[in-house]
């Protein structure tokens, strides 16, 4: 007897058809901040994961939220320490 031949999507492929892609404006109203905004971060800020597709900067959501992650987590980081120089 043949085994059962598995048609469920690998993995990269399942991947691919769940990435979403944001533009600055989006991203913009997403963050509530201004548009510029979202562009001086991408040119200042080489963490910041943006990349430029056909001249047009693009926003991959999942590492745009870990991005947010990893600054507030940060800036908690910062305060504890600027807490415990200045007790």
């Amino acid at each position: 007897m043949n085994a059962a031949i598995s048609t469920a999507p690998t993995e990269p492929t399942k991947m691919a058809s769940t990435l979403r892609y944001l533009n600055a404006a989006q991203l913009a109203d997403l963050l509530g901040v201004n548009r510029s905004t979202i562009s001086r971060w991408a040119a200042t800020d080489p963490s910041m994961p943006a990349i430029r597709i056909a001249g047009t900067l693009r926003f991959r959501l999942d590492q745009v939220e870990a991005w947010i992650a990893a600054k507030t987590q940060g800036q908690g980081a910062r305060r504890a320490q600027q807490r415990a120089m200045l007790a």
